[in-house]
């Protein structure tokens, strides 16, 4: 073998022994986000701290680094989709009712019913004309009160002045404060009382957001269902599917009254097609050989 030929077999076999072993001591750098404006935490604090444990959690069951991300608007959160920062992520349900991608788990919530809630008893008539909060839960956030709570009876920008806040918590304390009439959220919000009956949501769920592998989505899901870190009214995790957000969707959806009312169209009728109604005097039988006289 020549010195130049030993020379290249030597760096040859070199970078291939650095690859290998970066691959095997370097893990990939993995991210959770989250964006669900519907949990009730105490405080904004509890958001960080949430994402943050479950990043710790998942650090720990797949072996690898992953940081946590909180998100206040979800165009923050999908721009970090698209710069591959994240890869897992947890979705409240107005939300994913707007996205196709995997649900791989759900939380269990303390409430899965909403309302409009009020400071104090009041009627929906009453609240015409006043501010109504509506967290900025997804894209379909302000259609799903107008068509799912409400049915469609009331158009939200008529009845009310309509006011987006960044999440539940900002709402109920704008209510709080009595800077607004009433706010969209939990019934079981404390200090707030419902206006009317509620409509059923599903609580957030555990999205896969990012590429990644077939082994690491499986380990991923096993350690969030194992998750049992109780904040934002979460109280642990069990398997869910994107199915279950699908009815939002639907709900969010106008209703549309297709009967069609149109002008009665007058037709003279024929003589032949005259009713004589003296024809249809019943002709009643005799009775006089029913009686006997002496």
């Amino acid at each position: 073998m020549t010195r130049a030929r030993r020379a290249s077999f030597v760096v040859a076999f070199a970078a291939l022994t650095l690859t290998a072993l970066g691959s095997g001591a370097r893990a990939e750098k993995l991210g959770v986000g989250l964006f669900a404006p519907e949990l009730s935490f105490a405080n904004p604090g509890e958001r960080y701290s949430l994402v943050s444990r479950l990043a710790q959690h998942l650090a720990s069951s797949l072996g690898v680094e992953v940081e946590g991300r909180a998100y206040k608007t979800a165009g923050d959160m999908e721009r970090d989709v698209k710069a591959k920062r994240i890869h897992f992520a947890v979705l409240g349900a107005v939300y994913l009712a707007s996205r196709k991608v995997p649900v791989v788990a759900q939380a269990r919530v303390t409430s899965t019913r909403w309302t409009l809630m009020a400071k104090e008893k009041t009627t929906l008539a009453a609240l015409a004309g006043k501010v109504l909060q509506i967290p900025r839960l997804g894209p379909l956030a302000t259609r799903f009160v107008e068509n799912g709570l409400l049915g469609g009876n009331v158009v939200l920008a008529k009845h009310f002045k309509v006011a987006l806040t960044p999440d539940l918590y900002s709402a109920v304390a704008t209510v709080r404060l009595g800077r607004a009439a009433a706010v969209f959220a939990p019934s079981s919000t404390k200090g707030l009382v419902p206006v009317i009956a509620g409509i059923s949501m599903p609580p957030p769920g555990f999205a896969v957001v990012g590429k990644v592998d077939a082994g690491v989505r499986a380990k991923a899901t096993q350690a969030v269902l194992g998750f049992g870190a109780a904040m934002g009214g979460i109280q642990g995790w069990q398997r869910g599917s994107a199915r279950a957000y699908a009815a939002i969707a639907g709900a969010s959806q106008k209703k549309v009254n297709n009967m069609m009312l149109s002008a009665a169209k007058v037709e003279r009728l024929r003589d032949d097609e005259l009713i004589n109604l003296e024809q249809l005097r019943p002709e009643l039988p005799t009775m006089e050989n029913l009686f006997w006289l002496p």
